[in-house]
């Protein structure tokens, strides 16, 4: 690891007081696991650099939300080009299928995928041939989940 590594995340948080949401800018340094932040929209330093324990690497997905002293932040962006390359790839990928009996229900089945934190960021609508089924479904005919 770099000893001047850092990743950088944009972060909205919901402010009450104001009512409104205040973009910041998380850094963390992952070689002592501190943070830092900064506004966004005022271009000023809102936390200096500080150790926070509480923070780790696997926690910095996009869509997480992280606590910080306090402040719940969730993770919107990368900050940077180096934070995309590195952290990228570490998102988690599911497939899901829709049986042909549950279409009528795909709406409410689509809200609480979203209800439960996921993000959908692939959706096609088909319908495989008995074949097409068939070979899709090769690889786990023996599992218990499809008896």
């Amino acid at each position: 690891m770099n000893h001047s590594e850092r990743f950088v995340f944009i972060t909205e948080w919901y402010d009450p007081n104001a009512s409104l949401y205040r973009r910041y800018e998380l850094l963390y340094y992952p070689e002592d696991g501190s943070v830092e932040m900064h506004d966004v929209k005022n271009h000023r330093t809102f936390l200096k650099r500080t150790k926070y324990d509480d923070l780790h690497l696997e926690d910095l997905f996009i869509g997480n939300k992280v606590n910080v002293f306090s402040r719940q932040l969730v993770l919107t962006d990368y900050g940077d080009q180096y934070t995309a390359r590195q952290l990228g790839s570490r998102k988690e990928k599911t497939l899901a299928l829709i049986k042909p009996d549950a279409i009528s229900k795909v709406g409410e089945i689509i809200e609480i995928i979203n209800k439960a934190g996921f993000t959908i960021t692939k959706l096609k609508m088909m319908t495989l041939s008995r074949k097409e089924a068939t070979d899709f479904h090769i690889d786990h005919h023996s599992k218990p989940f499809l008896k």
